[in-house]
């Protein structure tokens, strides 16, 4: 389980598998015409930056709320004939009012909520990069809170209802989070307090406090000097100065494509910022919309022919299918193309509700708002299926609109209750897999980005259990800050669950070949963890992660008991007597009943104690403490042979290896691959002498070229 688990050769299948996942997303990037991925490494950098990192948590830590508020509000206004008057008689009036107040409890402060969770994730994404300061991030929360009521709050100290719901203070909320955050961070930062923190007291959360007092200050009087500007300039009611400005370019226009091309582009970059695009324009709905869509209805009780093609329910029933940004057509997208398991399952959480045009799970889960990734298809789609369903209904392919619906009709209902006819449904369907192949393209894209993401992470765990370096608490990569960290965490969880299933954690062989007999004489098992997610981990990470978490016992003696039951099939099987090598890791010598262990499963699967090796790596060789000597003398006194691992990458060894029980050495590969000569050719003579002085076999690690070969056959190594 130690080292020899990560050699260089042996990770061979987890570089095959990850070859594997790049090609496809090369051929992903081809599709869209990205040859040269430059598009995708500036969209994984954009997606990095700390800001959209800390709104794509906050919003993703809220989602709990999100959808609770969703099913609330789904409930409260779902289109089943029969069902107020059901539940009025099952429940009485009451149940209406039981869901309105989870609706105001989940949506209703969830603006609030998001400010809380961005502010925490952008000041732990900060503490977690510098040790330049020190700030604990419920300061900064605290600060934000404050910054936001100074800029947002009534000065009478009313608070109106829906003042911190998703539809009200979000786009207030996100604006203040997004500058106030980095503005006390950076205050923080060069505080003059700063070098005076080690005199401030022994206790460090109230030193931390002290040190972001002048910084919290200066940023509440900030947004206060920005709350006086603001009411100099007469826009004490925010929400309704944005009503005004974004409802100005419609005056006078009429209800053409145009307009509709327009409020619909207009809605959807709203909606990206997290701003309520038709709440935001609903002087436009009320002035072109809602007039266009009466006097249809007025039409065609009377017999005549409707007039106007956009109309409410026009927009309703063909352009927000599943709701804004016909996300509807996202979620089929993601069902088709989406290679990441955990945005198919919210594309599938966020399934009925869309399908009632209730988005906010994919619009703040996924998210869409302030996701640079889908910022082009969350427009585009719309947009298109406005000049489709328009051009249908210009051609008399589709009736117009000229009945009422209500927000929340599904498809199908919705086409043919807006128009009165079968193409109506049909037109809806159309502009639904228009959608869809218009978001296709963008999901291959996050397939791309997501993987570069993935191989970064993996990268900078595969760096942290390569090196020596521990957290105080002595572990390497489940302590890491930031994404590498939390995936660390996610990865270490599913290790566990993965040590209960047959489906993978696997075993592959390496070969130790006598060129002298020209035959294979033993195998070294070799780890291997296919995650279901994420594919081949590399097996150091796999072993750091299990060393973190303290199941590399337990995987340890997986195993080896995965190793000895292959073992004894091939012994069935006649394949002679080849030696069975297993690594083993340092924290496993901690054990005291690790031989009983190992007697066990010998005894389990029939293997004879001289056909196993257990391999430990140099790093204990080189620290041959008492209990560990002990355990390798009685594991050899059975008859189970002992091998060091990696040899001569301490270089400073040679001393010890008269003193530990040890049958092979292997010589370690940065030892192999360096050409004849040097130093290290010192050190390989040296090696060579002493094991042969004491008897010790010599295994040659990673011997690949022909010159390695007769360089190591002069110094008469033959395993």
């Amino acid at each position: 389980m130690g080292r020899a688990a990560r050699a260089g050769g042996k990770k061979e299948p987890a570089a095959r598998g990850r070859r594997r996942s790049t090609t496809a997303s090369q051929r992903g990037e081809n599709r869209l015409g990205l040859l040269d991925g430059s598009v995708i490494e500036r969209l994984t950098k954009a997606g990095e930056w700390p800001v959209l990192v800390a709104v794509r948590r906050g919003l993703a830590q809220v989602l709990p709320l999100i959808i609770v508020g969703a099913a609330a509000l789904l409930i409260l206004n779902l289109p089943v004939p029969g069902f107020r008057s059901m539940m009025d008689r099952l429940a009485g009036g009451r149940w209406r009012d039981f869901f309105q107040i989870i609706q105001q409890g989940s949506f209703g402060i969830a603006s609030l909520a998001v400010l809380i969770a961005v502010s925490l994730a952008y000041a732990q994404q900060k503490v977690g990069a510098t040790v330049r300061f020190r700030v604990n991030p419920m300061v900064t929360t605290m600060v934000c809170l404050s910054s936001y009521f100074v800029v947002a709050a009534p000065l009478d100290g009313t608070i109106s209802r829906g003042f911190f719901s998703l539809n009200g203070g979000l786009p207030i909320a996100l604006c203040v989070v997004v500058t106030c955050a980095p503005l006390f961070l950076f205050l923080t930062e060069y505080s003059p307090l700063n070098k005076y923190s080690s005199t401030m007291g022994s206790d460090p959360e109230i030193t931390d406090v002290l040190v972001a007092i002048p910084s919290g200050a200066a940023t509440i009087l900030v947004f206060g000097c920005v709350r006086l500007f603001m009411e100099q300039l007469g826009w004490s009611n925010l929400h309704l100065r944005a009503q005004t400005l974004f409802g100005t370019p419609f005056e006078g226009a009429a209800g053409g494509l145009g307009t509709g091309v327009g409020y619909v582009a207009l809605s959807q970059v709203l909606w990206f910022f997290g701003i309520h695009g038709p709440n935001m324009l609903v002087t436009v709905e009320q002035s072109i919309l809602d007039v266009a869509s009466q006097t249809n209805i007025q039409a065609a009780a009377l017999g005549l022919e409707p007039r106007y093609i956009l109309t409410k329910p026009f927009v309703d029933a063909f352009v927000h299918i599943g709701g804004s940004g016909s996300t509807l057509s996202l979620i089929l997208a993601i069902f088709l193309k989406s290679k990441e398991v955990s945005t198919r399952r919210l594309a599938l959480v966020g399934l009925l509700p869309a399908l009632f045009n209730v988005n906010e799970i994919i619009l703040f889960g996924l998210p869409l708002v302030l996701n640079p990734l889908y910022a082009v298809p969350f427009l585009l789609a719309p947009v298109v299926q406005t000049v489709i369903a328009y051009g249908a209904a210009m051609i008399d392919w589709a009736p117009k609109t000229q009945g009422d619906m209500h927000w929340t009709s599904p498809i199908l209902l919705a086409g043919y209750a807006a128009t009165g006819s079968a193409r109506g449904a049909l037109l809806q369907v159309i502009c639904l897999a228009v959608g869809t192949l218009v978001y296709l393209p963008f999901v291959n894209l996050a397939n791309s980005v997501y993987l570069r993401r993935f191989q970064k992470v993996i990268g900078s765990l595969g760096a942290a259990a390569d090196s020596p370096a521990t957290s105080p608490s002595g572990r390497k990569c489940v302590d890491l800050p930031g994404p590498a960290g939390q995936f660390a965490r996610a990865l270490a969880a599913d290790l566990e669950l993965a040590l209960d299933r047959d489906d993978q954690i696997f075993l592959m062989y390496q070969p130790v070949v006598d060129v002298d007999l020209g035959r294979t004489v033993g195998a070294e098992a070799l780890l291997r963890w296919r995650h279901p997610i994420h594919g081949p981990i590399p097996p150091h990470v796999t072993v750091a992660l299990a060393e973190d978490t303290g199941l590399i016992s337990r995987l340890g003696m997986r195993v080896l008991a995965d190793a000895c039951r292959q073992h004894a099939v091939l012994m069935e099987q006649a394949w002679g007597d080849p030696i069975l090598s297993v690594n083993m890791s340092a924290p496993q010598f901690d054990d005291e009943r690790l031989v009983e262990k190992v007697v066990g499963v010998l005894t389990e699967t029939g293997v004879q104690p001289n056909q196993l090796k257990l391999e430990v790596t140099e790093s204990i060789a080189l620290k041959p403490e008492a209990r560990t000597i002990s355990l390798l003398r009685r594991l050899r006194e059975i008859g189970v042979r002992v091998s060091i691992d990696d040899f001569g990458m301490g270089h400073t060894s040679l001393r010890y290896l008269k003193e530990f029980p040890v049958d092979t050495v292997k010589i370690d590969r940065s030892l192999t691959q360096e050409s004849d000569g040097g130093v290290n050719e010192s050190i390989i003579t040296s090696i060579v002498g002493l094991c042969r002085a004491l008897g010790v076999q010599i295994i040659v690690e990673g011997a690949e070229t022909p010159e390695q070969f007769q360089r190591f056959r002069a110094h008469g190594c033959s395993l």
